[in-house]
């Protein structure tokens, strides 16, 4: 489930109710009656848990400002969030329907991919982990004059693992090979030297056909923007030496089925 904020006029009347998905339809308890007003919601998922390692955040919403903030945020767990804003006229006593919440990603999307020189045809290397170096916690806020903006302050830097089991990923040159899919983060402006990635991987050296070289290399990512919503990739190439060269990140879509979604409240 998620869980909803909003009122009208300073008055709150939605102060992070609970809506869960039971008999074919989104529903809450008590039910709550509309009065001749215009009504601000806001539905924020997943439902903040009191004392829970991975959802011990805080959300708030002023009715008098009209501003909604989400505060510290831990993404290291790798949890989706969603926010929707669904603002209703009902002055005249007219709409009594359900109401309908767009949800959309406040997180980034962030993914990376290698391959070889084409030079390095005949050399195997084989990368066993990759792990992201960054900031993972944050707050964020929303209002009518703002819109979406992440407060990017005091991050504590934590170490983000993917291992393969005992499964390595060989690199091709003729095609890219995805070391971290999906993996979500703090939307915040990228500057140089400020993330880093570590990748473990081995190969042949070419002066032993036999031995085999392990090598745990850091590199830092280049310098861009992460905005809530986007799927950033990042295309590294390893190049003669086994250095990994990135070029400029680009942004696609998340694809229908990590698009976020719209929700219809009875």
């Amino acid at each position: 489930g998620f869980s909803v904020w909003g009122g009208y006029e300073g008055n709150t009347v939605f102060d992070g109710r609970k809506v869960t998905f039971t008999n074919s339809a989104w529903s809450y308890e008590p039910t709550e009656y509309w009065t001749y007003n215009i009504y601000d919601f806001h539905g924020v998922y997943p439902t903040p848990v009191a004392n829970s390692t991975d959802k011990n955040y805080t959300v708030t919403w002023n009715n008098t400002t009209k501003e909604l903030k989400i505060e510290n945020f831990n993404a290291s767990n790798n949890i989706d969030l969603l926010h929707a804003h669904a603002p209703v006229d009902n002055q005249n006593g007219q709409s009594t329907s359900p109401v309908t919440m767009n949800f959309n990603h406040i997180l980034t999307n962030v993914n990376v991919v290698l391959k070889k020189q084409e030079e390095q045809e005949e050399q195997e290397i084989k990368i066993v982990k990759a792990a992201i170096l960054l900031p993972t916690e944050g707050d964020y806020s929303w209002s009518e004059t703002n819109g979406k903006k992440w407060i990017v302050n005091e991050f504590s830097t934590k170490t983000l693992t993917f291992d393969y089991s005992a499964e390595s990923k060989t690199l091709s040159d003729a095609q890219y090979t995805t070391i971290i899919e999906n993996l979500l983060c703090i939307p915040q402006e990228i500057t140089a030297n400020a993330i880093t990635l570590r990748v473990d991987y081995s190969f042949k050296p070419e002066s032993s056909a036999e031995t085999t070289e392990n090598r745990e290399y850091y590199v830092t990512l280049p310098a861009g923007t992460w905005n809530p919503g986007d799927k950033v990739v990042y295309r590294g190439i390893i190049d003669a030496h086994m250095n990994i060269v990135f070029g400029a990140p680009t942004v696609e879509e998340w694809g229908e089925d990590m698009a976020g979604g719209t929700i219809i409240i009875k």
